[in-house]
């Protein structure tokens, strides 16, 4: 039971990190190289990223995710696996005008309401946003010499909240390890499947890609 909870909660970690992600395009690269040297100019920066009709930046975004511990390594690399899963997202939206995943209009990244700011210090902050469906997140700050970052306690605290009983993050963070990979794997065949022509809807793609996750898992499970 721990095991497929786990699982489940890895998979939604791993849906709500990348969901949309696929939605920058070529120019939205200027997060690798932009620096924020006050908390006000990345608020600002995440603020216009997420605006209403805009662009979805989750991708971008990541670019500027400060890993805080070796689990919060473990899941900024696991998710920066998934960019054929992203790759595959854009494609799809380009053909189908709709996301890979029905939630694909939530998540990280997605459009939400301005931050609002409810801690403040010298190296650390956080503010939280509402999302299209309601949902309230917290987004981490922290300083990093002279440069802000989003935390990756972002992602971290989330988890915790969703641990089994007897789990640690790091046993959902292997999960999704593995996961990212798998998933990598099948979005890279899914769009060979979709440039062939094969899939004539986004509810197809979704079917197919919901069999070979399932498939994979069973295998390797």
């Amino acid at each position: 039971m721990t095991r497929t909870r786990l699982m489940q909660g890895a998979m939604i970690a791993l849906v709500t990190f990348l969901v949309g992600c696929g939605g920058g395009s070529s120019e939205d690269t200027v997060a690798a190289d932009a620096t924020f040297t006050s908390l006000d100019d990345i608020v600002a920066f995440y603020d216009e990223r997420t605006a209403e009709g805009q662009t979805n930046a989750a991708a971008e975004l990541m670019a500027r995710v400060h890993a805080e511990t070796p689990v919060q390594e473990d899941i900024v690399a696991a998710v920066r696996e998934m960019q054929p899963m992203n790759e595959l997202d854009q494609a799809v939206r380009e053909r189908f005008d709709a996301p890979l995943t029905q939630g694909g209009e939530q998540g990280f990244g997605t459009a939400s309401s301005p931050l609002q700011i409810t801690e403040s210090g010298d190296d650390r902050a956080q503010a939280t946003t509402t999302g299209p469906d309601g949902t309230d997140a917290t987004i981490h700050f922290v300083r990093v010499g002279e440069e802000w970052w989003i935390s990756g306690y972002t992602f971290e605290y989330p988890m915790q909240e969703d641990l089994p009983p007897g789990a640690e993050v790091s046993d959902m963070v292997e999960m999704m390890q593995g996961m990212a990979g798998t998933m990598s794997s099948v979005a890279t065949d899914l769009q060979r499947r979709l440039d062939a022509g094969e899939f004539s809807s986004v509810e197809e793609v979704r079917t197919a890609m919901n069999a070979a996750i399932t498939a994979a898992m069973m295998q390797g499970g």
